[in-house]
């Protein structure tokens, strides 16, 4: 299979509600599934398919689950006065990333197959945060209206990044550039190089197929949403002559990201993640068997 990327739906059904649903899913498809030759995501897309290439997604996992445990919820007072971030969710994100890359982790990354991380960039320092805005509003109307891609061309003021695992120079570099795929102020910190500014990639495409090569959208794609969007259940044909065959849950998720200290419920979304991954398993293997890669 030419990719399996995994993506998910809105900036508040991300981290928790992918990596729970999302493992259960892959789970229960992965006797199915050929060797995945390219992977794709922004933000916890962009991790959960750097824990399947380092092999590391069950300490990945292990790891969400006592975060859950340790940390009190989504806005956290007492880090005010420590002088801190009040909300928890980017030191929470390093740590993750720390247990994927590290020890043999990133060699392991380096060299399986390569991870294309889509982010969003404002260039310069004025007028930035009406963009960003502008961009967040036009992601809210996807949500709403059920549009499981962004536009072809980003709102004005935008533009997209795709960077690769292969070329990250060391673990810090590939950590940080995860981080500027998932920045969503103020819950998540703005990263900024030479004048930049990095955010989420969901502002640009919620299932930024588009950073995948050419090559590689000319194959087979697994689309892995983390929400109940209204999905065709037949593949549909992509712009580089391949098919995309799209994976949503059946039904409202268990957990959001406002779900910081609910370990039970990242525990059901993956539950309920397999139990999905278990129904699909009869499009995915008419879809494996219906197309080729190049």
């Amino acid at each position: 299979m030419t990719a399996l990327p995994v993506f998910r739906r809105t900036l508040a059904e991300s981290w928790r509600s992918l990596i729970g649903w999302g493992l259960g899913v892959v789970a229960a498809l992965a006797d199915l599934l050929p060797p995945v030759t390219r992977w794709a995501g922004a933000s916890a897309g962009a991790f959960m398919c750097l824990a399947h290439v380092s092999g590391r997604r069950e300490l990945a996992y292990a790891a969400i689950l006592e975060a859950a445990v340790r940390d009190r919820g989504v806005f956290e007072p007492r880090r005010l006065l420590r002088g801190e971030r009040p909300f928890p969710h980017g030191e929470q994100v390093r740590g993750f990333l720390e247990i994927v890359l590290a020890g043999d982790g990133f060699a392991r990354v380096r060299s399986g197959s390569p991870v294309h991380i889509l982010m969003s960039c404002v260039d310069g320092a004025r007028g930035v945060w009406p963009r960003v805005a502008v961009a967040l509003a036009s992601m809210h109307r996807r949500g709403v209206t059920g549009r499981v891609h962004g536009p072809a061309r980003p709102v004005a003021g935008l533009r997209a990044r795709v960077v690769c695992s292969h070329d990250a120079a060391d673990p810090g570099e590939l950590r940080d550039w995860v981080l500027m795929s998932g920045a969503v102020p103020p819950v998540m910190p703005v990263l900024r190089q030479t004048g930049t500014r990095y955010f989420d990639g969901a502002l640009i495409d919620n299932a930024p197929v588009r950073a995948l090569p050419d090559a590689a959208r000319g194959g087979r794609v697994l689309v892995i949403l983390s929400s109940p969007y209204p999905v065709p259940a037949r593949p549909r044909p992509l712009p580089g002559g391949g098919q995309a065959l799209y994976l949503a849950p059946r039904g409202p998720l268990p957990i959001t990201n406002l779900d910081c200290a609910a370990p039970e419920k990242v525990i059901a979304a993956r539950a309920l993640g397999e139990r999905d991954g278990r129904s699909f398993r009869g499009r995915v293997a008419a879809f494996l068997a219906s197309s080729t890669d190049p």
